[in-house]
């Protein structure tokens, strides 16, 4: 790409890269891949370590969806780096939270849970309560495969709890929780309480 076509604000790669999100939404993974590759690119020579990071984030949840498991650990561990020099709370945390995912599907589930426990502590730092909320659920799902259903519990709870405090996460949570089966019968008595 010319110079001159980046000369002008970040909204372009931002754009860029959203467009690499759209794609992902449609399946269309090798146009995502070519977005998010060229953000990367534009990301690095305007030495934006966040938007670098986000977009490596993003590659390596696109590489998660073709089984490119060791490819996607090294785009997460990078986007880890590059949200810690950014000060990228929030983008360090969603990473982690990948990165968890990511060893849950090789069944590494210590690793996993270091990841999922880490990403929790950041969240609380910045305040994301949905990101809190997913790495909680994911740590619930975690503590089922190891048998460990006391603490699947109280993951499960404290992430439908602190959703729930949360009226603009809880009604959407609420509308999707209705249609899983599982989620329902770790809900319990809090699907019947009035939306905040």
């Amino acid at each position: 790409m010319p110079s001159s076509e980046f000369a002008g604000p970040l909204t372009y790669v931002n754009s860029l890269k959203s467009l690499g999100d759209l794609y992902m939404r449609r399946d269309q993974l090798d146009d995502a891949e070519a977005s998010f590759r060229h953000a990367i690119e534009l990301y690095q020579q305007a030495q934006s370590a966040l938007g670098e990071g986000s977009s490596l984030k993003s590659l390596g949840d696109l590489y998660m969806r073709r089984d490119q498991l060791d490819d996607a650990e090294t785009l997460f561990k990078h986007a880890i780096e590059l949200s810690r020099q950014a000060q990228d709370v929030l983008g360090e945390g969603n990473s982690l939270n990948s990165l968890g995912d990511l060893y849950m599907r090789r069944y590494q589930l210590d690793d996993a849970e270091t990841c999922f426990k880490h990403a929790i502590e950041l969240y609380r730092q910045a305040q994301g309560v949905l990101g809190e909320g997913s790495s909680l659920n994911s740590l619930g799902i975690l503590y089922m495969r190891r048998d460990q259903l006391d603490d699947a519990e109280t993951s499960f709870k404290r992430a439908i709890e602190l959703i729930r405090k949360s009226p603009s996460i809880w009604h959407v949570w609420r509308q999707t929780c209705q249609t899983l089966p599982d989620c329902q019968k770790w809900s319990g008595d809090i699907m019947t309480l009035p939306t905040p």
